[in-house]
């Protein structure tokens, strides 16, 4: 999704320059990227999006500003030893066919391109917003996707509103939170406070959502599963016990604030985009 934005922000700073589209179509052997890959190379020669790990990008910039009709492709192969030592000098050592369009300064035709990445954006819905949260935030607002933060602390939504995060206060009212594509879709509980994490839990029990993540040991998930029928008269269905993680983020990542964020936004994109790498 920060790719997407990146995309974004570039046709809009650029919009008045003729802009040339690459595309990845397809390759064989090693590749950084895989077919879909795309760059945008605007006429005054920069650029924004990544094909190669960058050992190709100077060679695709160059070839997109030579183009001479609209269309054209290029083959560049890489996996020769004399490659190696006189050519690209890249380490992937393998061969990637790429389309190049021209358009025209205005005509943003090329957008449809981007239809799939934007359909790949998740929402991320975190309940809490202590001190500890400050680090997932940090990767979550890096990572472009869309992420809410909830909280019931008035002092810490006041602070975070400051600060400029998208955070909303719960107040007794309860939590109602808007989950437009599940299967888009991730809740982590780390409030700190079990009934707060307990009740966010209920509402979550017959939404179907993607990951549903529960900071602490595995017994204090164990004992929310046991008291949510107790105390809101639901259980967790079990064929989507697997869709919910507690402890959250993959695991054996060290201790401390900053190894579980990362332990957190490392299993999400796995979870979410894990089975297209």
């Amino acid at each position: 999704m920060r790719e997407v934005n990146q995309f974004k922000n570039f046709i809009h700073l650029h919009q008045n320059k003729k802009l040339v589209l690459a595309t990845l179509i397809d390759t064989v052997g090693s590749s950084y990227k895989k077919s879909g890959a795309k760059k945008l190379i605007a006429d005054c020669g920069t650029s924004v999006g990544l094909i190669s790990g960058g050992c190709l990008e100077k060679s695709i910039i160059q070839d997109a500003l030579a183009m001479t009709s609209p269309c054209e492709s290029r083959t560049y192969d890489t996996r020769s030893k004399e490659d190696r030592l006189f050519g690209y000098s890249t380490g992937c050592q393998g061969l990637l066919n790429i389309e190049f369009k021209q358009f025209a300064p205005g005509d943003f035709s090329f957008k449809k391109e981007f239809s799939e990445e934007l359909a790949e954006q998740i929402d991320v819905h975190i309940l809490g917003a202590g001190p500890d949260i400050d680090p997932l935030y940090e990767l979550l607002t890096a990572s472009g996707w869309n992420c809410h933060f909830y909280t019931q602390e008035i002092d810490l939504w006041e602070e975070k509103q400051e600060k400029g995060w998208n955070i909303q206060h719960i107040s007794k009212r309860g939590i109602e939170w808007n989950i437009t594509h599940p299967n888009r879709t991730a809740a982590l509980l780390m409030s700190h406070s079990y009934p707060f994490d307990l009740e966010a839990l209920s509402f979550l029990a017959d939404k179907n959502i993607e990951y549903t993540g529960i900071l602490g040991p595995k017994k204090r998930t164990q004992q929310m599963l046991t008291d949510l029928p107790k105390v809101y008269q639901k259980t967790w269905p079990s064929n989507r016990m697997e869709h919910l993680h507690g402890p959250i983020g993959s695991q054996n990542m060290g201790r401390g604030e900053w190894a579980i964020a990362l332990s957190t936004v490392a299993h999400l994109q796995q979870v979410f985009f894990g089975k297209q790498l």
